[in-house]
């Protein structure tokens, strides 16, 4: 092996390393930029519990497309302070769930979701569960249909549930420590009530999404990811577009190692 081969091998390897060698650290504000730190994510099947069986995206017992979910350990950008946090982050595919309401609508959009959305109708009910594999949610009913008080959230292992606005419902898992959606970050950026669109941020962009930081425990932080295998969405109404299939995680690597290959090819 040549000088100059090894020089390329030695820039790949660092381009390839740097996201982990560099400091993390989390714009924790509802919605993932390019100021955050997620170098890590899965692929995960995701349903519509709102009319399961109606849906676009698959019902439950046969999910049709998949979403990442994101983590990462790293500091808060909020906080002068050097504490390290575990950060979650999974989002709705644009395609499924926009965050779009009240004046930014257009009839284009009225006629992807069936009718206009107000505010109240784009976050009143909208949420997200992480469930486990073993997952049967019942809606809370017993065997025989009726309400069970003792199981509120059905016999499957809910691991978190979170909702929009002012439909906020949280099931906190441990060390949790707070939550924000996207409807968070687009109020902090200037949309109002009657219009998404009327901040800085292009609400038709930005898919309903939910962030969450915790205390770093590397135990607890791993038996919580071990514990999501498929993701409930509450869309009322869904988007009702056909979303892009998410690829492999592994696929952005692959495409690197292909390219760094063919440099090397190329220069011998």
């Amino acid at each position: 092996m040549n000088l100059r081969t090894l020089f390329w091998l030695s820039v790949i390897t660092g381009c390839l390393m740097a996201p982990i060698a560099q400091g993390q650290s989390f714009s924790f504000d509802g919605y993932k930029t390019l100021d955050d730190s997620y170098d890590n994510q899965r692929a995960v099947y995701f349903f519509n519990g709102h009319k399961n069986d109606e849906s676009e995206y698959g019902p439950q017992n046969d999910p049709t497309y998949q979403t990442y979910i994101h983590w990462g350990t790293g500091t808060d950008a909020s906080e002068n302070t050097s504490t390290q946090y575990f950060f979650l982050y999974v989002e709705t595919p644009i395609e499924v769930k926009n965050m779009l309401w009240g004046n930014a609508f257009t009839p284009d959009d009225k006629a992807e979701y069936g009718k206009d959305l107000d505010y109240g109708g784009a976050t009143g009910s909208e949420h997200i569960k992480f469930m486990s594999e073993s997952s049967t949610d019942d809606g809370g009913k017993d065997k025989k249909g009726k309400k069970d008080k003792k199981n509120k959230d059905g016999d499957g292992n809910v691991i978190i549930y979170t909702g929009l606005g002012k439909s906020d419902k949280n099931v906190t898992t441990t060390g949790q420590i707070a939550v924000k959606s996207s409807l968070d970050y687009l109020l902090a950026n200037s949309a109002t009530e009657a219009d998404s669109n009327a901040g800085t941020i292009d609400s038709r962009e930005t898919g309903m999404a939910f962030e969450y930081k915790f205390t770093l425990d590397a135990a607890a932080n791993q038996a919580l990811l071990d514990n999501i295998a498929l993701i409930e969405y509450h869309l009322s109404p869904e988007r009702g577009l056909v979303p892009t299939q998410v690829p492999e995680p592994s696929a952005p690597l692959l495409i690197g190692i292909t390219v760094a290959i063919g440099i090397l090819r190329r220069r011998r």
